[in-house]
């Protein structure tokens, strides 16, 4: 949970996210956390291919690949994606 624990962090104290210090904001993220995976049960949802701590369907991951490349430019965010996804994509 280390890893996952400093990615999160990193990303709370990131100027372009700003929410390090904001508490609500914080519990309003984990919450949703919570909830999206079934109390950290569940990454995946067969019904629909939806993965990941906040469910996202797949139609959606590379638009939000493609605002995370416009935030964070240089970490080639869409062309993980795509390299690691299905056809689908």
């Amino acid at each position: 949970y280390s890893e996952w624990t400093s990615a999160l962090n990193a990303m709370l104290l990131d100027a372009k996210v700003g929410k390090c210090h904001d508490k609500e904001a914080i519990g309003n993220l984990l919450a949703e956390v919570a909830w999206e995976t079934a109390y950290f049960t569940a990454l995946y949802q067969p019904r629909d291919g939806g993965a990941g701590l906040i469910h996202m369907i797949p139609s959606n991951w590379l638009p939000n690949t493609r605002d995370m490349d416009a935030l964070w430019p240089g970490h080639g965010f869409t062309e993980q994606a795509r390299a690691g996804c299905r056809s689908d994509f």
